[in-house]
């Protein structure tokens, strides 16, 4: 190899890079309320658990009659948010707790959350609350907290939605290497990583499915193994059929035809298998 040059990059290299990307980050649990920020605690007065009539949904507070009865009403919460960018105000709302242990749950979850994001991260914090108004708004589960935390830690879309085809292509406009190697990045990408796991989400992505995808990868190179010995046995037996004669003629155009049919020879991926590199001498 000469002096700086990149080596030829494999399959399993950019499956690394990919498991890398999945790599959880490992570190202390944050549990409970306490963790809610200074600004969060200040706020407090907006953080609230109240009662809701079944009927309208709309809340009585402590003038409700029946507010000893367990059974009468639902509960909701509603936590404030980081302001927007442009300073508008936004919170976290949501109805329809059957118990007050239930309701406090979710708001200690959210509260979690806005603590996930560092206090010099202004960024993260935006993320964030981006996300807890987003799920806010569709009504749909609060995301895990360990899983936002691997996501923000690692440059991940918060939501998930984010495919493994999307991340090669940004991994690829990243990199910095030389053209020849890109080319050949590029290439493994198109040909394999992409057709075989670039529909999976990110964040679901599993060992079965790179397992998956290395077996095919070898049936593959098994099957044009065979397909280049067949063609290249077929050339052979072409080249003893003299040229000269009516029948010989006649013969070569019957094979040459069945040859033309034949898959055009191709490359594996990878090493092929039984075969020793022959060795060198001098410096390489």
């Amino acid at each position: 190899m000469n002096g700086g040059a990149v080596a030829p990059p494999r399959v399993e290299e950019l499956a690394a890079h990919v498991a890398l990307a999945l790599g959880s980050v490992g570190e202390t649990d944050i549990a409970g309320l306490d963790v809610v920020p200074a600004q969060h605690r200040r706020d407090s007065q907006r953080d609230r658990v109240q009662r809701l009539l079944p009927h309208t949904g709309k809340p009585l507070g402590k003038k409700c009659p029946k507010l000893s009865n367990r059974e009468h009403g639902s509960y909701s919460i509603r936590q404030e948010l980081p302001p927007r960018e442009d300073g508008t105000r936004r919170s976290f709302s949501r109805a329809g707790y059957d118990s007050l242990k239930a309701a406090q749950a979710d708001l200690g979850h959210v509260h979690t959350l806005l603590g996930l994001a560092d206090p010099d991260d202004p960024e993260g914090t935006e993320l964030i609350a981006a996300v807890l108004e987003e799920v806010g708004d569709q009504k749909s589960p609060l995301p895990d907290v360990e899983e936002t935390r691997r996501r923000l830690k690692s440059g991940q879309d918060l939501i998930g939605r984010l495919t493994v085809s999307e991340w090669l292509d940004r991994w690829l406009d990243g990199n910095r290497i030389r053209k020849s190697g890109l080319t050949r990045y590029e290439t493994d990408i198109r040909v394999h990583l992409k057709p075989r796991i670039g529909h999976h989400r990110l964040d679901r992505l599993r060992v079965s499915h790179l397992s998956e995808m290395f077996t095919a990868i070898a049936d593959a190179n098994a099957e044009i193994l065979e397909q280049n010995a067949q063609r290249r046995a077929a050339v052979e037996e072409l080249a003893t059929v003299p040229w000269k004669g009516t029948d010989n003629r006649a013969r070569r155009k019957v094979m040459k035809t069945a040859i033309d049919a034949m898959p055009p020879f191709r490359r594996v991926t990878g090493p092929v298998p039984g075969c020793v590199s022959r060795p060198r001498c001098g410096p390489r």
